[in-house]
């Protein structure tokens, strides 16, 4: 016998792993060649984001749990989205007010996540990701007329709204008098 709401819960996993994996195949096999190359922090630290974010709805979607279950993998996705959100508005703000870069940030701005992860505690990383994420300039795709920040934006708003239902759905009831 299925559980109550669970068929939603599905639809809804479903739809969000199937918009956290394609931007994350976007931005794979779409973006970063067009970037031909250019280091990108916040594009990277957005793909780290869509993977875990993938992972969690793929995990939903299989685990399937009642409601308090669905609510929790929802509670982490939005924690998740609201970490990329959080940082795409301080990137922006940053990007507008922020004064010329040395050459030793922009020598960092051109080190990779890879480079960077060598050194420190897992949270001075991921610290250290997010700081330079929001300093360094993003670089603009040739041939789309939004930029990363756009796009990013429109991803996580669009999921966060799938995770906002997923927290406030509520289980059908199947009752005789209700």
């Amino acid at each position: 016998m299925p559980r109550n709401g669970s068929p939603a819960y599905r639809w809804l996993n479903l739809l969000g792993l199937l918009l956290s994996g394609g931007g994350l195949v976007y931005a794979i096999a779409i973006l970063e060649p067009m970037l031909s190359g250019n280091s990108c922090l916040f594009c990277s630290l957005t793909r780290a984001l869509l993977l875990c974010l993938s992972l969690i709805y793929l995990l939903a979607l299989l685990h399937n749990p009642a409601s308090a279950g669905q609510r929790f993998y929802a509670f982490m996705g939005f924690a998740l989205i609201s970490a990329g959100l959080f940082t795409l508005g301080y990137h922006g703000w940053l990007q507008t007010t922020q004064p010329e870069l040395t050459d030793a940030q922009r020598l960092t701005c051109q080190m990779s996540l890879e480079q960077l992860s060598l050194k420190g505690s897992l949270f001075e990383r991921i610290q250290s990701w997010f700081d330079l994420a929001t300093l360094c300039p993003m670089p603009r795709p040739e041939g789309i007329n939004l930029s990363v920040n756009v796009q990013a934006l429109i991803a996580f708003t669009l999921l966060m709204l799938i995770n906002l239902r997923i927290l406030l759905l509520q289980p059908r009831r199947e009752g005789y008098f209700v």
